[in-house]
């Protein structure tokens, strides 16, 4: 047996006790309400309950103010301010290295230019070396 719905087959599952209430068929079904106003529990076990959901609720509490919140939303601003200073602070020193990188690499690029130029230069002053030596000794060689 399944049951319809406009988009999808559910799959008929067995009842599954939930407390008093029970899952079956996807819904869930409460034990019906007593003319004394009770769910049908007796009064240790509402009590049990009861005491089950404070201890919850401290834990959540605790578990809040272990995150920083504490719910009240005062640490967050003032972690929210140091966080964005210390991002304003790495920012404006990434800039300032950045400047620093495109400088140093100006000059680096410069220094390789004259390098190459001095290189050029000194080819040339040993070629006109090397001639000058070959005219000198040809002109002083005995003839």
């Amino acid at each position: 047996m399944t049951l319809k719905t406009p988009s999808r087959q559910l799959p008929s599952l067995p009842p599954v006790q939930i407390g008093k209430a029970y899952l079956a068929g996807g819904l869930l079904h409460a034990p019906k309400l007593y003319t004394n106003g009770s769910f049908g529990m007796d009064s240790e076990t509402l009590a049990a309950y009861e005491a089950r959901a404070a201890e919850a609720e401290q834990r959540l509490v605790a578990l809040e103010q272990a995150l920083g919140g504490g719910g009240t939303g005062g640490n967050d601003l003032e972690f929210r301010k140091t966080v964005m200073a210390s991002l304003l602070t790495l920012r404006t020193q990434l800039g300032t290295a950045r400047c620093e990188q495109k400088e140093l690499a100006a000059e680096n690029s410069a220094a390789l230019a004259e390098a190459a130029k001095l290189k050029e230069e000194n080819e040339k002053l040993k070629y006109q070396v090397t001639h000058l030596t070959r005219s000198l000794q040809e002109f002083t060689r005995p003839q």
